[in-house]
């Protein structure tokens, strides 16, 4: 039986302005026009909010919400969105790290590795289903490579970094020379399509939730792209 979930995008990321500096433009930069040297820049890996997105989580905005769970992306912009909308809410929600409910894997900003100081930050986040994988555990920074849905194109990636430590800067940077080299092969679209899809298998929560997202997440699901902290009803 479907239900209706309130999805929201996370607020602006230091990822969002970047691009529009680099693009000098006023509005969000599509994802064709993206300038590259942001986009693989090690400096917007993770990328948390800017003081404007942070200005941006009103806790008013989803006050009336009737939850008891926040479902949130384990990427940094996502985590400090969900906490700073949700922390204080009325209900006193718990909150559930789902990593399937992830950005498309498509830039240095997708690439989470804060996780370890998003642990350290916000210990009171049920962090389970990532730290149940053993090399997560032994490496949370390097979760993103740990759930690619294409097992394939993860050994592939694994095969060309095999030489950096694993987790390293290092590495790091050669995760993201890879992705400049093979843009949308990390992750392809039609992979993307599966992974939103087999993320509704991890949201069955009987009691009412909220899921913090990301914009190609939330597209995925509804044909429709939203703004920066906004919120869209999804049939899950």
């Amino acid at each position: 039986m479907e239900k209706k979930v309130v999805f929201i995008r996370h607020a602006e990321s230091e990822y969002n302005l970047a691009q529009r500096i680099a693009k000098n433009s006023v509005t969000e930069v599509k994802l064709e026009e993206e300038d590259q040297d942001v986009k693989y820049s090690s400096k917007y890996c993770d990328a948390p909010l800017t003081k404007f997105g942070r200005e941006q989580c009103d806790p008013t905005k989803f006050e009336d919400l009737r939850i008891e769970t926040v479902v949130v992306s384990p990427l940094k912009r996502a985590v400090e969105t969900a906490v700073l909308l949700f922390q204080n809410h009325p209900n006193k929600p718990k909150f559930v790290v789902e990593p399937y409910i992830r950005e498309m894997f498509l830039s240095g900003c997708d690439f989470g590795i804060r996780l370890q100081e998003t642990i350290n930050e916000y210990p009171f986040i049920n962090y389970d289903r990532l730290l149940a994988n053993p090399i997560i555990k032994q490496h949370p920074n390097m979760w993103s490579l740990e759930f690619i849905y294409n097992q394939n194109s993860a050994n592939i990636l694994k095969q060309y970094i095999k030489d950096t430590e694993y987790g390293s800067q290092a590495c790091v940077e050669k995760v993201l020379e890879y992705m400049k080299q093979h843009p949308i092969q990390v992750e392809t679209f039609e992979e993307n399509t599966k992974r939103v899809e087999e993320c509704k298998k991890h949201l069955q929560f009987d009691e009412p939730f909220v899921c913090v997202s990301h914009s190609r997440t939330i597209h995925t699901l509804t044909g429709k792209f939203i703004h920066n902290c906004t919120g869209i009803e999804v049939n899950i």
